[in-house]
């Protein structure tokens, strides 16, 4: 395993186990002991790993305790953090019961908005009920309270009403969007979907087509990269000495751009910081291997949320990714290459991938579909080549290519629901519990990387 991994890895179970770790001074004490103490060899081995491990439990407590609200409440706050649904964090300045004076308060309450939470860093003001945080979810699912715990929050507000403090972020959507997929696709906001289309996508095992995901994020930046190219070839036809190869620069900028004009869910914030740190590495000359970009991605993620690694956002994302890396190649190995190599290729990463969430998906939602694979098959090169590029066009393009872009995109989310419908079969329904998921991860992680990322591997310890 490469160095860098073990250390992201270790960090990030230091935060999934900061719950039972306790708290007080001695988680800090001990690391800073441990490290003082370590000899600088020791740095990327099995010390430097108990090292990251306790700077996760430590960053996982690092946030303070949210307040204890009565019954009624009117708060007041910044949202942060990730969003799960309808429900997201907020950030508490002060608080006061209905009628009664105001309190300062610090530390984080958990919202159920009714509908999309607000983009973060947006101040809000809600009124409603409040509740003590308890156990909630499917059982053997995951715990509630055990995942507000890694950031302090204790109480529960079912927002009554709420609104928007200040000036709020404005966001166009396509002009024509009928199915309500251009805008999920576009800004991640699900409330124009309906009922008969989320069923249809979650049966097919394509919901992920509703998430701002990695596969979104790469579209737009290839898309970004391949004008940049023409424009550059363009160019270079007035001026012989051309322009600068500045593809990959404006690639990573128009994914980071779209990420958070997404109001960056965790599946952007990955692949943007993915492509973000491939980009460096390639500038630098580096041979880019995806396991340890993959870790530094997970560890600068929850610095800024420790919470993140208790939604299935963040578990599905990155679960993907290591499917990908554990599994694409080793099967791509296994299938008919030739004039076959594409469907090959498509194939490998759509089971990969699969297998990667499925841990995750098994925990969270305890349902498999039967034919993902095959749907996903379907649904990928009509999302990447049609559906994407034009809720993109539509959201962000001058009219009237913003306009052509709706009615194109339109077109294309009515035969993606009617591909999709005969394959919506009732799902399987695994439930794996904790433990279950738990031998499942470490099972995937125990897998031989294919031959390219040994490959790369071995280039870095060359250079």
């Amino acid at each position: 395993m490469h160095p860098v991994t073990r250390l992201c890895g270790s960090f990030v179970v230091g935060v999934v186990v900061a719950p039972w770790a306790g708290t007080g001074p001695w988680v800090p004490l001990v690391l800073a002991s441990l490290a003082a103490a370590l000899p600088f060899g020791g740095a990327v081995g099995l010390r430097g790993a108990l090292v990251a491990l306790l700077a996760g439990i430590a960053v996982a407590h690092g946030e303070p305790a949210g307040p204890l609200l009565p019954d009624e409440v009117v708060v007041v706050g910044a949202r942060v953090g990730a969003s799960t649904g309808r429900v997201g964090d907020v950030r508490v300045t002060r608080w006061r019961a209905i009628g009664g004076p105001w309190h300062p308060a610090e530390g984080r309450v958990r919202v159920d908005f009714g509908q999309r939470p607000p983009a973060l860093g947006t101040r809000v003001l809600i009124e409603g009920p409040a509740r003590r945080l308890t156990p909630r979810g499917l059982p053997g699912g995951p715990d509630d309270l055990v995942a507000a715990s890694r950031v302090g929050v204790r109480s529960r507000v079912r927002a009554r009403g709420w609104r928007v403090l200040g000036a709020a972020r404005s966001q166009r959507g396509p002009t024509h969007d009928p199915s309500g997929l251009l805008r999920a696709l576009a800004l991640g906001d699900r409330s124009g979907v309906s009922e008969h289309t989320v069923e249809v996508l979650r049966r097919t095992g394509t919901s992920h087509l509703l998430a701002i995901s990695g596969f979104h994020v790469s579209v737009v930046a290839m898309m970004a990269g391949a004008v940049a190219a023409r424009v550059r070839r363009a160019a270079a036809v007035a001026a012989p000495s051309g322009l600068p190869p500045w593809e990959l620069v404006v690639g990573v900028a128009a994914a980071m751009a779209y990420a958070w004009a997404a109001q960056a869910p965790l599946s952007a914030q990955r692949a943007a910081g993915l492509l973000l740190l491939g980009a460096v590495g390639r500038g630098l000359g580096r041979t880019v291997a995806v396991e340890p970009l993959l870790g530094l991605v997970a560890v600068a993620v929850l610095l800024g949320d420790p919470a993140a690694v208790s939604t299935p956002s963040f578990q599905l994302s990155f679960g993907a990714v290591v499917g990908l890396v554990r599994l694409g190649g080793p099967l791509l190995q296994q299938l008919p290459g030739g004039r076959l190599r594409s469907l090959s290729a498509s194939v490998a990463a759509t089971v990969s991938a699969t297998a990667g969430t499925f841990p995750a998906a098994a925990w969270w939602f305890q349902e498999l579909a039967p034919l993902s694979p095959v749907a996903n098959l379907v649904a990928l090169p009509l999302t990447s080549a049609v559906l994407v590029p034009a809720a993109a066009v539509a959201s962000f393009g001058p009219e009237p290519l913003a306009g052509l872009a709706g009615v194109v995109g339109s077109w294309g989310a009515s035969l993606l629901v009617a591909c999709l419908e005969p394959m919506a079969v009732t799902p399987f329904r695994p439930a794996v519990g904790v433990m279950g998921c738990g031998a499942l991860w470490v099972g995937l992680g125990l897998l031989p990387r294919s031959r390219t990322a040994r490959d790369g591997h071995r280039d870095q310890q060359c250079e």
